[in-house]
């Protein structure tokens, strides 16, 4: 293995968390620049009409702009999408300083809200092409949680800085610039990545829209962690609102307490990487989840009844650990249990759950302020995330209980086109029972003829395809795949394969690989299609 690769991340996956940190930190000042604009035009209530007008076309939108990151490289939507936002946010700043009439304010924040929902589904997908195991992938998803809070604090402290110091389109430029780095950072991101396959037998793009819905409705599995996500964002939407009564009612720390406290939270989500490096290995991730639900809410609780300055800052440090290790435990989970082809669209789903428990906590919060008080309020918030790990304990236990997969051999898999777009527990399944053959030179593979009961990968060295009537057909390398005809048209060996060199495969029975891929759609039509063209000239 490279020395590149035992060390961490691989370049261009580094590239991509730069670029998504600076993309936060551009959505960020873009949110709290705006946010100010708009108080300043018409209090809280054009606040809250700002909130609706980005947040609502933003959620209707994002799983149409999804399913652009599968169907176009993930690379590419990317950069249109963050130039776009560069453009956008660069215009923000013009008409902001200019004065132009809000309403023109109101549709330009509404078009950078919409555009900025490509960003996280193509992120997350491309990661796991970027990914070369699962422990990396792991470890990708930590750096994304901790940049999101990376950008949180810098873009809001920038933007805030600029505001009262260069007026109020000083934020927005700060976002162009924020955007524009992200946008020449993903220019390092290999233009070789891969594109998706066009994997889905939908036949309209309407079918193509809901893709991402029906992948969430019909698995149990993700449909539990979308329930998660939800009630974890509607909560992390009430915290906001809390935190800023909590400090002027509760605590009598004013708007400085308000912004300390949400700092303590951000600060606490910078040290939850590396507790979601601990708690989230790959035996853990389930675990770590239900400890994140937990730290996430007991703490929050506990701020009433202590009602101490002092005491708060760190209660809300450790709400901020427990959030960004939910964050990276239902980022993994999801990533493992979604196939290659839909990901992004299920990432696209989030975004919309997103905006409803956003929307949610916002109502929610105030109705528990106006009846029970401040302090009762944060109580029973803090009581929402624990009562989910309660009740969906067994569930969530069973989901992430897994046996470490082989790193080589699941990193080998991912490398064979046909069964690159497969769910990662379902690669992980197949390295678990996969095994290895050595063959000397000159040894017998498959022999035209035979009954086909074994699919090979090529780990090693060259093996010759021939037959009887045609000879030599073709020599196939490292990660290069054969058997796979006999299996899918359950048919005798239609040529034979001999070990050039000394090689090495890896080896599926047939059940193993006819499970795997007859339960993907789009995995058992791409083998389809390698096997009648292989068939046609002779393959096996």
């Amino acid at each position: 293995m490279s020395t590149e690769a035992q060390g961490g991340f691989q370049r261009p996956s580094a590239a991509l968390l730069v670029a998504w940190s600076s993309g936060r930190a551009s959505a960020w000042a873009t949110t709290l620049g705006l946010s100010l604009v708009a108080y300043d035009q018409g209090g809280a209530g054009a606040v809250g009409l700002l909130f609706v007008v980005r947040m609502v076309p933003a959620g209707l939108a994002a799983p149409g702009v999804s399913l652009l990151a599968d169907r176009v490289p993930r690379r590419r939507v990317l950069l249109v999408g963050l130039w776009l936002r560069v453009l956008l946010t660069a215009l923000l700043a013009v008409t902001v300083t200019a004065g132009t009439a809000f309403v023109v304010v109101l549709l330009l924040a509404a078009a950078a809200a919409v555009v900025e929902t490509a960003h996280r589904p193509a992120h997350v997908a491309l990661l796991v092409e970027l990914a070369p195991d699962p422990r990396r992938l792991s470890s990708a998803n930590v750096a994304t949680s901790s940049g999101d809070y990376v950008g949180f604090l810098a873009g809001s402290v920038a933007a805030g800085a600029l505001a009262g110091g260069a007026g109020p389109g000083a934020p927005m430029l700060l976002a162009a610039v924020a955007a524009a780095v992200a946008a020449l950072v993903v220019l390092l991101v290999p233009t070789t990545t891969r594109p998706p396959r066009t994997l889905t037998d939908a036949s309209t793009i309407t079918e193509q829209l809901v893709v991402g819905l029906r992948e969430v409705a019909a698995n149990p599995d993700q449909r539990l962690l979308a329930t998660v996500l939800l009630v974890d964002l509607a909560v992390q939407s009430m915290v906001e609102i809390l935190l800023v009564v909590a400090a002027l009612e509760l605590l009598g720390t004013g708007e400085l307490g308000a912004g300390l406290l949400t700092g303590a939270w951000g600060l606490g989500g910078l040290v939850g990487g590396l507790a979601a490096l601990a708690l989230l290995r790959r035996t853990r991730i389930a675990d770590g989840l239900l400890a994140g639900l937990v730290l996430a809410g007991v703490p929050l609780a506990l701020v009433g009844p202590l009602a101490l300055p002092a005491s708060a800052l760190g209660l809300l440090a450790l709400v901020g650990v427990g959030f960004a290790v939910i964050e990276v435990g239902l980022l993994t989970l999801t990533q493992r249990l979604s196939a290659g082809d839909v990901l992004a669209r299920v990432f696209g789903v989030h975004e919309l759950l997103s905006v409803l428990g956003t929307a949610l906590g916002a109502v929610v919060a105030p109705a528990l302020v106006a009846w029970f008080g401040v302090s009762t309020a944060l109580a029973v918030t803090g009581t929402l995330l624990p009562a989910v790990a309660v009740l969906r304990w067994v569930r969530l236990r069973r989901l992430g209980a897994t046996v470490v997969a082989p790193v080589e051999v699941y990193a080998q898999l991912r490398r064979v086109e046909t069964l690159r777009d497969l769910p990662g527990a379902t690669v992980e399944t197949l390295a678990l029972r996969a095994d290895r053959r050595a063959l000397a030179g000159g040894e017998r593979l498959i022999t035209e003829g035979d009954v086909g009961d074994e699919l090979y990968v090529v780990v090693e060295g060259e093996l010759v395809v021939s037959t009887s009537s045609q000879g030599e057909l073709s020599v196939l390398g490292p990660g290069d795949h054969v058997g796979e005809v006999a299996l899918l048209r359950d048919q005798r060996r239609s040529a034979t394969v001999v070990a050039r060199v000394a090689s090495e495969v890896l080896v599926l029975d047939r059940d193993t690989f006819l499970d795997a891929v007859t339960g993907h759609t789009g995995t058992h039509g791409a083998a389809l299609a390698v096997a009648e063209q292989r068939l046609a000239r002779g393959g096996v």
